[in-house]
């Protein structure tokens, strides 16, 4: 299902309607199947440009149950695997607080954080949830013990000790919530832009000669068609929103 068009059938009319008009058309009819699959793969495509999911998605650890994942698919809610996080020997060291940084962005919520020692049958961890505290945006989390302190560094300093004080691979394993949450609200221009893209694709489909003229009552025009100068356009809405969401991104040499 759309996030960004919960009425298909509103949006399949609006593109046929109001975007796919004027001389270029003329002539072509698209059917709804077609017009579907084109909006379908332009917000896909903005979601990957973005580097963001367009609504909420269940991040799940790739150790979870499948009960866990067939209840899921049962809600229609959407899901994606996470290989876990590794535990180092500085986890809780100077100020880093259980510092971890999670893959996927913005993040809603974190649902639990487990300490998996890698060894079927061996101990896990489950840290409060109150401890957990979350830099949405950036996806930051850090774990403040407030109740039972000593229990988590204990149970790490075993663990590390059976692990030789080397860092244990995809010990940390995080349920959370990431995602826009509402973008209709926070982001309202991202639909357009998905309505626009899917009438480029549309030019795209139908390949338009490069120039051509069209002729009526006895004059003729010249046309050029430059799908280059409309993805352009979408390149630069592409960027915009990308920093609003994400904010200015730094490249070092």
């Amino acid at each position: 299902m759309s996030v960004l068009f919960p009425d298909p059938a509103a949006a399949i009319a609006e593109l046929r309607e109001d975007r796919l008009r004027g001389p270029l058309f003329s002539g072509h009819t698209f059917s709804v199947t077609h017009l579907a699959r084109l909006l379908t793969s332009a917000e896909a495509e903005v979601e990957r440009a973005l580097r963001v999911f367009l609504g909420p998605v269940q991040v799940l650890p790739d150790d979870g149950d499948q009960s866990t994942r067939d209840a899921l698919d049962a809600a229609g809610t959407r899901w994606i695997t996470d290989p876990g996080y590794d535990l180092d020997p500085s986890f809780f060291l100077g100020e880093r607080w259980g510092f971890l940084v999670l893959r996927h962005r913005p993040v809603n919520t974190v649902a639990s954080i487990r300490m998996v020692y890698p060894q079927p049958g061996s101990a896990v961890f489950e840290v409060p949830t109150n401890w957990i505290k979350v830099d949405q945006k950036a996806g930051h989390v850090n774990l403040v013990p407030l109740s039972g302190a000593g229990a988590l560094p204990i149970n790490i300093y075993m663990m590390q000790v059976m692990g030789g004080g080397r860092t244990i691979p995809r010990m940390i394993q995080v349920r959370y919530t990431a995602g826009i949450a509402n973008p209709q609200r926070d982001y309202p221009e991202m639909a357009d832009l998905v309505l626009q893209m899917a009438a480029v694709k549309t030019l795209k489909t139908l390949m338009l000669p490069g120039s051509g003229s069209v002729s009526a009552d006895g004059l003729s025009q010249s046309r050029n068609v430059a799908v280059a100068d409309y993805q352009g356009d979408l390149d630069e809405r592409l960027e915009g929103l990308r920093q609003a969401i994400h904010g200015v991104q730094l490249l070092c040499l």
